[in-house]
């Protein structure tokens, strides 16, 4: 195993020690305290220069968000079939209210939300996740 360095300017790694960077003309290398990732050399803070461990640092980073977006989509859902309320009034037909931008409709899927809705912001984002 040799040692490795880094130029300090633009993160080129070579094998053996170099006065100036031949990638980038501009900087010098440094000593590196790492060897190669999938060896065992491993320590907190390694994914800025084990690229194996950036891809499972952004993997556990991306899974994590998935999960918050499940959460979101499903608080959301919750949220608009809450906002949509069944009206009975005494003197004319039931019918649907949106109880955040009241308008109404005779079934809750025929509401024609303000824009500002929240119930409209939400539906409008649930379409862009699908994308």
């Amino acid at each position: 195993m040799s040692e490795q360095y880094r130029c300090n300017q633009c993160g080129y790694v070579l094998d053996m020690k170099d006065m100036m960077c031949s990638e980038c003309d501009g900087g010098y290398f440094e000593h590196l305290r790492w060897t190669k990732g999938g060896d065992g050399s491993h320590w907190e803070g390694c994914e800025d220069v084990h690229w194996d461990c950036r891809i499972a640092q952004l993997e556990k980073e991306i899974a994590r968000r998935d999960e918050i977006i499940a959460r979101l989509k499903e608080d959301g859902e919750r949220f608009e079939k809450r906002a949509i309320a069944y009206v009975y009034p005494d003197e004319t037909p039931p019918y649907y209210e949106c109880q955040l931008c009241f308008h109404d409709a005779d079934e809750p899927d025929n509401i024609l939300h303000d824009k500002s809705c929240p119930v409209t912001l939400h539906r409008a984002l649930m379409k862009e996740l699908e994308k």
